[in-house]
């Protein structure tokens, strides 16, 4: 360094030289500190906890019934998650309703009672009303259950009341096997059965003096694979999708394998939430993630492409502007992007009405569901990267005057399925499906099973005759089955070639040709099998 030409003295000179020298190493010093603190960016912020919403899996309960709650949180950057194991449930009425620190709640006796989730100073309520309706029956699902040694299965236990109405009684039902040695365990809201010796088991489940019991069978043999389905295989950043897992057993036969496998990630890019509601995969960056499912060291894996596409506009798809009160609806959204896509954004968009009364649901398993308590209008918004869509519902007490089954007859070859479908016709001429609002019950169980898990499947059993009937709201309709000797000689698919872009999909449909004639669409009851690796098979 050079010395100011300034000198009056020799020492003085050396004092200011060393002035200098530490002001400019202070200087130097302080830059090279400031220049590393611009290189390190402070951790963004947790969202904030804006609202809660508190979601039911039916308003009205019978007394002595058990459900659970699903407590959602809205954040103030328009995510939500699901809270409910998180949160502190209270209730306001203990004599009415029961609640649980896990939000499970038990109809005590009949009236209406509010439950309050809350989660620090946000909170979030819903109504449930108990009535004394009693139980008819106990209806079970799979019909007959199947899987392997150590491989549990989901089995449920559905409730028929005497108001018509269907109640999932799965958790809270007692459930044995005969001979003993099948375990039964609650994973999420589910139960499941398991057991590690082969065999041949009938499991029995009873509840308010009703018993039902179905067969299960236990092979000796191994989990082949598994097959993850992602509902929308490409998702935007902050955009989510969920996520399921089937499991296939060496003699050929499947099950849901979904809340039982461990999931994991090959990166950061995307994250999974394995929630109260379901597994759900969520977008961070762009680019692809593997996700994979595995159980008892047998895995599946499905890759999800994380897209930086631009949402353009959404669109709120409904079958109807108008909706019963005590009923629900259940709305779905399509984005359209820059890249020319159109993806399903049910699971991303955050979704509010204008009016408490009618609530839509942004709990992951009653994604865009609404439900209306009460005669209104409101406008139901779906929000997405600041894009918002609009839609206006009203909500009406129209009685509904008819109920149609279709087809109107129905022969069945044994062991085969047929779904029906149930149409309301209310008093001011309008229509709706209702097949998934009846309740559904066969005249003969052991000749026609009646499905309720899905509803409206019709299962041939045994040869001969049962009535199938539905009831919706205050109106019943019935069909009468037949169940035939005939076998099943071919099956055709249609259509018989496929030229497919990388990344598209097709439907394709199995017919199936009996000996007496007659066809049937036996596409959901086939073992589908591909060739080659360049597709994959999707559940419809």
């Amino acid at each position: 360094m050079r010395a100011i030409p300034y000198a009056p003295s020799k020492v003085k000179t050396n004092v200011i030289v060393f002035l200098i020298i530490i002001l400019a190493t202070t200087v130097t010093l302080c830059g090279c500190s400031q220049s590393d603190n611009s290189k390190v960016s402070d951790p963004a912020p947790d969202p904030v906890l804006t609202r809660i919403e508190v979601d039911v899996p039916a308003p009205t309960v019978a007394s002595g019934t058990t459900s659970n709650l699903t407590a959602t949180g809205v954040y103030a950057d328009g995510t939500t998650k699901d809270v409910t194991n998180d949160a502190s449930w209270s209730s306001a009425d203990g004599a009415i309703v029961a609640v649980a620190d896990n939000g499970s709640v038990t109809a005590v006796s009949t009236g209406s009672g509010q439950v309050t989730a809350s989660v620090g100073d946000v909170s979030g309520a819903t109504q449930l009303h108990v009535n004394d309706a009693t139980l008819s029956y106990l209806e079970l699902a799979p019909l007959a259950a199947r899987t392997g040694k150590g491989i549990p299965i989901a089995v449920n236990a559905l409730g028929h009341f005497s108001d018509s109405t269907l109640f999932d009684l799965s958790t809270q039902a007692t459930w044995s096997s005969t001979p003993a040695g099948v375990q039964f365990n609650v994973v999420g809201n589910r139960l499941f059965a398991t057991s590690v010796s082969a065999g041949e088991y009938t499991l029995s489940v009873s509840l308010f003096g009703k018993v039902a019991t179905i067969p299960l069978t236990v092979i000796d043999g191994n989990l082949l694979g598994i097959d993850v389905t992602v509902s929308t295989p490409t998702i935007g950043v902050g955009a989510s999708s969920p996520i399921s897992a089937v499991g296939y057993l060496s003699d050929g036969s499947s099950l849901d394998v979904t809340a039982v496998v461990k999931w994991s990630r090959s990166s950061a890019l995307a994250s999974l939430d394995v929630g109260h509601a379901g597994p759900i995969v969520r977008g961070e960056s762009p680019g692809t993630v593997v996700l994979t499912a595995s159980f008892n060291g047998v895995s599946g894996s499905k890759t999800v492409t994380v897209s930086d596409a631009l949402l353009l506009s959404i669109q709120i798809k409904s079958d109807t502007d108008q909706m019963l009160v005590g009923q629900s609806l259940t709305l779905t959204s399509i984005g359209s992007y820059n890249d020319g896509s159109r993806r399903d954004i049910t699971q991303t968009v955050l979704w509010s009405s204008s009016v408490e009364s009618i609530h839509v649901s942004n709990a992951t398993a009653f994604k865009g569901r609404v439900t209306a308590s009460e005669v209104g209008t409101t406008e139901i918004s779906a929000s997405s990267a600041n894009i918002t869509a609009k839609i206006t519902l009203h909500s009406v007490r129209a009685a509904p005057v008819r109920l149609e089954i279709s087809p109107v007859s129905v022969r069945l070859p044994i062991n085969t399925q047929l779904a029906l479908t149930a149409t309301a016709t209310y008093a001011d001429g309008t229509t709706r499906d209702v097949t998934a609002d009846s309740t559904w019950e066969s005249s003969d169980n052991q000749k026609v099973n009646a499905s309720n898990s899905p509803r409206g499947i019709a299962s041939a059993l045994a040869v001969g005759e049962a009535v199938l009937t539905a009831h919706f709201d205050t109106v019943v309709a019935s069909v009468a089955v037949t169940v035939t000797h005939a076998v099943l000689d071919s099956i055709e698919i249609s259509p018989r070639a496929l030229i497919l872009a990388k990344g598209t999909r097709a439907v394709a449909t199995a017919m199936g040709n009996f000996s007496d004639g007659s066809t049937l669409n036996v596409s959901n009851q086939a073992q589908w099998q591909i060739d080659g690796p360049a597709l994959v098979l999707a559940e419809r």
